[in-house]
């Protein structure tokens, strides 16, 4: 079997994959080093939204944005730049074979990196062991409750065969497993002579590479679960936890703070630019941050309409020369409509669950909505420059001519998309699919108007006043005659109060991709993923309309067909046929792209910015100014950007 470098095995496969280029250990920036001064900040004070509190600081028990900061725990093989494209971490190099079957990680042996606690105590060194523990804790049912697993299932041989078989065993079974019965059965090898882990897949998987950037290649030591016990390791403490990564968590104070701090014994310590400490702050609201800001207490907030007016609209305003537009954050934010709704009672909500279940009703929906004013409250400067029209991100994957796969789902739905007009929207098709909802609804036996129910945190003024602007852009788009928007509240959990009950019409929630191929995106809402997240929403699997079913499976064996497809082209080209299919049948609408204002004494350009995988929340080589960041300057790195120069 021919053996084929990372870099010739993409050049064969696809130019625009070929783009991504690895260099080695990771520095900070030729800029940073330029700009490095006395007016950098030492110890960094970032924010978070108290009602997304982190559930857990094990990032591989974790499938929402609430845990990225645990990224900087644990290094894994791969990391990304600030300009996107992918870097090494702990591998110093991986290769394939012609096929792209079988993926081979290098275990870096210029350095010995080292497992600590939370005070920078030795407690063991990582070895390529570490990755299998690793794997197994995240195939086992018993141990991760499948988080993360749908990566390794669709792509490596064996894993999806061990991940059904520990689901047959009972808890205490399957928490007993070690990982003898793992080695039989999947296709994860570690190598301690050769220092490597392979990954040998069920079929050719040209973007393989990209999950070395990803949570699920994530080392764990066997060491932390004998400490903590395996049964408690989803809920560790931070003085229990073992850290690998440039930060340790140093204090979590659930609802108020978090304290990292930076790990003394990291690995690349000497060619990497890290902060003393990083805090995050919960906050209630964008106001709470602006005043935070304002009082030097936070040193980054994102501004809302209110916030941003009261500046733009006042030139001698203190920071009217200080906004600037964040940097693409490229994840699309999604509607994702509930199929399988109930009413606060427990009791099913019939006459929800058939009008969504209504394509007519569904395609009312997808043309009457224009969203400005929602846009407006994000982006009151440029609003429709945030409007997305995909459910995939870009930057993901490029055809051979370096087309991004994003523009051929938009081309395939016949957008012609500008920043002066919501591309998608169309009065006059919306009244139109509104006339036949309401006659094929009322024939089923539906109610007008029909409800829906949408949650926010109780006690959060900022997302109260977002979803009221929701509920208007509904009500002007169709007519109270037609539907009514109910806003309900929750106390402390939207997991265990509105998303386990099922009792949301509708929720806005974006998915980050965890690695680059469109499966990974378009994969997550059919019948067959164990992708966790989007399961939770949608309930795509609980329908039972028969013509609903029917436009799921077709779907179903659209996305099926293009992941059978190898060549890098053809397969992107299916994969944009199945995505604009789940669009175009309004069984999702895209909705838009995080890319409002903020205020920062952080350069956003430095920040490492992750296409796909869990890396871009990493807290290193950030470029700061304790006096905030200009709009003018912000401008000047943007266009350093567009040149490759940054």
């Amino acid at each position: 079997m021919k053996e084929l470098t990372r870099r010739e095995f993409l050049k064969g496969s696809a130019a625009g994959m070929a783009g991504v280029a690895l260099s080695g250990i990771a520095g900070p920036t030729a800029l940073m080093a330029a700009a490095a001064s006395d007016n950098t900040i030492s110890d960094l004070v970032m924010w978070a939204e108290a009602s997304k509190e982190a559930s857990t600081i094990v990032l591989i028990h974790s499938e929402t944005g609430s845990e990225s900061f645990a990224a900087n725990f644990t290094d894994g093989w791969l990391t990304n730049k600030a300009d996107g494209s992918l870097d090494y971490l702990l591998a110093d190099s991986y290769e394939t074979n012609e096929e792209g079957t079988v993926w081979t990680f290098h275990l870096r042996d210029d350095v010995v990196a080292t497992w600590v606690d939370n005070q920078g105590n030795y407690k063991a060194d990582v070895t390529v062991e570490d990755w299998i523990t690793s794997a197994e804790y995240i195939l086992n049912y018993w141990k991760n409750d499948g988080m993360n697993a749908s990566m390794l299932n669709d792509t490596v041989e064996g894993a999806e065969d061990y991940y059904e078989y520990t689901k047959t065993l009972t808890e205490e079974e399957g928490l007993a497993l070690g990982t003898d019965t793992f080695k039989e059965m999947v296709n994860i090898v570690a190598d301690a002579e050769a220092n490597t882990v392979t990954y040998t897949c069920f079929q050719s998987c040209p973007y393989f590479y990209t999950l070395g950037a990803h949570k699920c290649t994530l080392p764990l030591s066997q060491g932390v679960l004998d400490e903590v016990g395996v049964e408690n390791y989803n809920a560790v403490s931070c003085d229990a936890m073992w850290y690998c990564g440039p930060y340790t968590l140093t204090s979590f104070i659930s609802g108020s703070e978090k304290v990292l701090a930076k790990n003394e014994a990291y690995w690349n310590l000497d060619n990497v630019s890290l902060f003393n400490t990083v805090t995050i702050r919960m906050i209630d609201s964008l106001e709470v941050g602006y005043q935070l800001y304002e009082n030097g207490e936070i040193d980054q907030i994102e501004l809302n309409e209110s916030i941003m007016y009261s500046i733009i609209n006042d030139e001698s305003h203190k920071y009217y020369n200080y906004l600037v537009k964040k940097v693409t954050k490229e994840p699309s934010t999604v509607i994702q409509f509930n199929y399988a709704k109930n009413n606060e009672d427990g009791t099913e909500d019939t006459n929800w669950n058939t009008a969504i279940a209504n394509e007519a009703f569904r395609l009312s929906l997808y043309y009457g909505l224009d969203l400005l004013d929602y846009f407006n409250n994000i982006d009151p400067i440029n609003p429709y420059s945030i409007a997305a029209y995909t459910v995939t991100h870009g930057k993901v994957a490029y055809t051979d001519d370096g087309t991004d796969y994003r523009d051929l789902v938009i081309e395939k739905l016949g957008l012609t998309v500008s920043e002066d007009a919501n591309a998608r929207y169309d009065a006059d098709l919306a009244a139109s699919y509104k006339e036949q909802a309401i006659e094929e609804l009322t024939e089923a036996g539906v109610t007008f108007p029909i409800e829906i129910d949408y949650y926010v945190a109780s006690g959060n003024q900022s997302d109260l006043d977002t979803a009221n602007i929701l509920k208007q852009a509904f009500i002007d788009a169709l007519g109270e005659d037609y539907i009514s928007f109910n806003i309900g509240s929750y106390v402390s959990s939207s997991s265990e109060e509105v998303y386990t009950p099922s009792i949301r019409s509708f929720c806005m929630r974006a998915w980050g991709q965890d690695f680059g191929d469109p499966v990974n995106s378009v994969g997550n809402f059919t019948l067959e993923s164990t992708a966790v997240f989007t399961n939770n929403y949608t309930h795509f699997d609980k329908a039972t309309d028969p013509d609903l079913v029917a436009t799921i499976e077709e779907f179903c064996e659209l996305e099926a067909t293009a992941d059978a497809i190898v060549s890098v082209d053809e397969r992107l080209n299916a994969f944009a046929e199945a995505e604009a299919y789940l669009i175009g049948h309004g069984l999702v609408i895209p909705g838009y792209l995080d890319v409002g204002w903020e205020l920062t004494k952080v350069n956003d350009y430095t920040m490492l910015q992750a296409g796909y995988g869990s890396q871009g929340s990493r807290y290193v080589n950030w470029e700061t100014n304790a006096d905030g960041y200009t709009t003018e300057e912000f401008e000047e790195f943007k266009a350093l950007r567009a040149a490759g120069e940054m």
